[in-house]
């Protein structure tokens, strides 16, 4: 296992460091984005009320973060905050959670503008852990590595919180029962297996029946239009017949009335 870059948290932390004491005004409300998703998920950003007082640095930082995780709707999606303040004396706000989709941001809504304390700063995106497991380059989320699908270590996951990037050391393992199950039940139901064949051959067979039976019909349908026609002709040659033989009728009557 190679470690080369560790999973890291997204973090806004204060341009430069934060001259203390911070008077946080009555009325002072923060717009808080945390761990925003692609596509945009709308519970993850909400106002954030402060309680207004004048703050040490330390107070600060407390003060800030009861107030994030005191939201229920993040807490609930398990969304949560650290803070502290840095040796150089800034003050960082950072997700609870590591990797690409751990972030936030801060936005003002009302009185003590958060521009005012974190001054120009933009804030860092966090990042997957990276490395490799049996030579081959393996899967990132979050603090968790995933061996690449197909390798000789496929299904290990391991976690990764802390140490240093490099070599971390071998890991043994065996694919025992769950491993043959897993393998003859993909044979069964995987791609190229056999249920996989018989489905295809079925689907081609109701296929090749729905193509005869669409033929059939559309026979049937030919067949019932020659049938109208001669219908219609045969009923219009019935009516001429019927008219004829009643001007006949006629005419044999007026003959017989004359010859009276």
């Amino acid at each position: 296992v190679n470690i080369t870059s560790m999973a890291t948290q997204g973090t806004l932390s204060s341009a430069a460091a934060v001259a203390g004491p911070t008077t946080i005004t009555a009325g002072t409300t923060w717009r808080i984005t945390l761990n925003q998703t692609d596509p945009i998920t709308d519970s993850k950003t909400q106002e954030i009320a402060l309680a207004a007082g004048s703050y040490t640095n330390a107070q600060l930082a407390a003060m800030l973060r009861a107030a994030i995780n005191g939201n229920t709707t993040f807490s609930g999606a398990g969304d949560t905050v650290e803070t502290k303040v840095e040796d150089d004396g800034r003050l960082s706000i950072s997700s609870g959670k590591y990797g690409e989709m751990s972030n936030i941001t801060i936005a003002h809504v009302s009185g003590y503008d958060p521009a005012a304390l974190f001054g120009g700063a933009t804030p860092v995106k966090g990042k997957d852990v990276e490395g490799t497991i049996g030579g081959v380059a393996a899967t990132g989320n979050g603090q968790t590595l995933s061996a690449a699908a197909g390798s000789a270590a496929d299904g290990i996951q391991l976690s990764i919180t802390g140490g240093l990037i490099g070599e971390r050391g071998t890991v043994s393992f065996s694919k025992g029962f769950a491993f043959a199950l897993t393998n003859l039940a993909s044979s069964f139901v995987g791609k190229d297996s056999l249920l996989t064949s018989k489905t295809d051959g079925l689907n081609v067979t109701l296929k090749s029946v729905t193509s005869a039976r669409d033929r059939f019909e559309s026979r049937l349908e030919t067949i019932e239009k020659r049938y109208r026609a001669q219908f219609t002709a045969l009923d219009t040659a019935l009516m001429s017949m019927q008219s004829t033989s009643n001007y006949l009728a006629q005419q044999l009557a007026a003959l017989s009335a004359n010859a009276g």
